[in-house]
């Protein structure tokens, strides 16, 4: 049982935080980025129950670090509504379709199994920003957390959702591409 928190600084990056799980941070290190974020979040959203959007990506161990992330966020007063196993694409369309204050992607992307990270976003439409990115950290880091009761709860089935929606407007995209085609080629 882990009984310190670890967090190594340096995986803070300019537009994400990237980390080898267990060696640069363990799960009490994941809550405090949780709340760290949470505390983030409501700051930015001015509302003290915001809703955030999470999803994890394949790795084995990536929905135990969801877990710890979101004890974190609720322990702020955030309300995280859970896709499961996700795309990025398809956490950050959820921020639109489900309409909510922000979004966290468990994800280490295109590194190799051991690291793990967290694609994060308030503003609709983007991730973190280097000033973000540097907001959350020293919040983190310095354990300037807000503490609220927030709640959880799980989306079922968004999967299919994301896959129609996305089948539709390709088929539009395509249609609007070869009637442009032709009629401009005339």
């Amino acid at each position: 049982m882990e009984n310190s928190t670890k967090i190594d600084p340096y995986g803070f990056r300019e537009y994400d935080a990237r980390w080898l799980y267990d060696k640069n941070i363990n799960l009490l290190g994941i809550e405090n980025l949780g709340r760290g974020l949470g505390t983030q979040i409501i700051k930015h959203s001015k509302k003290n129950n915001p809703r955030v959007v999470v999803g994890h990506d394949y790795r084995s161990y990536s929905e135990k670090i969801k877990t710890s992330l979101k004890k974190g966020l609720i322990s702020t007063g955030c309300f995280v509504e859970d896709l499961g196993l996700s795309l990025s694409p398809m956490v950050y369309f959820a921020q639109f379709n489900l309409n909510t204050d922000a979004v966290a992607m468990i994800t280490a992307s295109h590194n190799e199994n051991g690291w793990t990270g967290v694609k994060m976003g308030i503003k609709k439409g983007l991730t973190h920003a280097p000033e973000e990115m540097k907001e959350l950290k020293d919040i983190t880091l310095n354990q300037k957390f807000i503490e609220g009761k927030g709640n959880e709860k799980k989306i079922d089935n968004f999967q299919q959702v994301y896959v129609i929606l996305s089948i539709v407007l390709n088929s539009l995209l395509y249609f609007y591409l070869k009637f442009s085609i032709h009629y401009f080629s005339i």
